[in-house]
């Protein structure tokens, strides 16, 4: 990333379905409480694009690479898409590194989105829809020799909406200059 003010958009996958068949009888309905994956779990999927990542494409111990002045925005989907199982970014919060980066903050734009239309086996775009997005946002304020770690927490959910638990994982990111 030569430029200085760019952003780096994360994309966090998240394995619910097997969360959810794993973790049973362990939820925790309290968000202030999640339930810890760790620093390594097999469940979370992250992504950028190539040239801002470092290490750990696909993994959950996605390390990146953003100069200073450049926004990190994380938005978060489950393997499903959402529908069977759904998940949420529910907090941030940084654990080695403050000052770093903000504080990661919830922005909820709302969007509009293309909404394809299906005939036969054609599909088409000719309508469109408003979505409210939502991802968490921080800035790269100064380098760092060591890469800052944070943790999120997020929601599970079924498909009508009802919250199962709350799940946490350390991920980590990299400031240079």
């Amino acid at each position: 990333m030569a430029d200085t003010e760019n952003t780096a958009n994360v994309l966090v996958v998240v394995d619910a379905e097997s969360i959810y068949q794993t973790y049973q009888g362990q939820f925790s309905t309290d968000p202030n409480r999640p339930v810890s994956l760790g620093e390594r779990t097999p469940y979370i999927y992250m992504f950028v694009r190539q040239d801002e990542m470092l290490s750990g494409q696909a993994t959950d111990d996605l390390t990146i690479a953003v100069n200073t002045n450049n926004n990190i925005r994380w938005r978060i989907t489950s393997l499903t898409g959402n529908t069977r199982y759904s998940v949420a970014l529910n907090t941030c919060t940084i654990l080695r590194g403050v000052g770093c980066i903000t504080q990661p903050i919830l922005i909820e734009p709302t969007v509009t989105v293309p909404l394809p239309s299906v005939n036969g086996y054609q599909v088409t775009v000719d309508r469109f829809q408003q979505y409210k997005d939502a991802y968490f946002q921080a800035t790269a304020v100064n380098a760092s020799e060591t890469p800052v770690s944070y943790q999120f927490s997020f929601a599970l959910a079924n498909n009508d909406g009802n919250i199962l638990g709350y799940f946490s994982w350390d991920p980590k990111i990299s400031i240079t200059a």
